[in-house]
């Protein structure tokens, strides 16, 4: 049967929702072993901007370890619950990536718009992300369509 490996008794009550994450794999430090990556949506600011994190649990190859945090969205806004997260390693390095389609809502001009940002693993966490796409101008792209594989 399964066995558990970590849990978030130690840090504390109300500490992760499983409602809040969005969670990928893959072997983001490039040891052989996938890792698991999760997106959390932190909840507002007092001003409303939307907060963000994105964690790991590096694999022992027994278990994982207990998580860290790689990114966060700091001053930014970045809302979870518009995002779509997948893994893999989109710059041929060795090390997986994070890629989110993110939605940006409906503009003024009545198109959807969705941006694709990708996080470059650096072994020990993620760069900060950077846009890859933007249907922007082109397209009207409804990212609640999407599903990322």
């Amino acid at each position: 049967g399964p066995v558990k490996k970590w849990d978030n008794v130690s840090a504390g009550s109300g500490s992760w929702d499983w409602d809040r994450s969005k969670a990928v794999a893959g072997d983001f430090g490039g040891d052989g072993k996938d890792d698991i990556g999760v997106l959390y949506d932190n909840g507002q600011t007092t001003d409303g901007r939307n907060q963000a994190a994105l964690w790991t649990f590096a694999s022992t190859g027994s278990g994982f370890s207990h998580p860290s945090r790689a990114w966060e969205s700091g001053s930014g806004s970045w809302n979870a619950g518009a995002s779509r997260v997948t893994a893999g390693d989109f710059d041929g390095d060795g090390r997986a990536d994070v890629g989110v389609l993110y939605g940006y809502g409906v503009q003024g001009d009545g198109t959807n718009r969705t941006g694709l940002w990708k996080f470059t693993g650096t072994g020990t966490g993620f760069n900060a992300p950077v846009m890859a796409w933007d249907s922007a101008g082109r397209t009207s792209w409804n990212w609640i369509s999407s599903d990322l594989a």
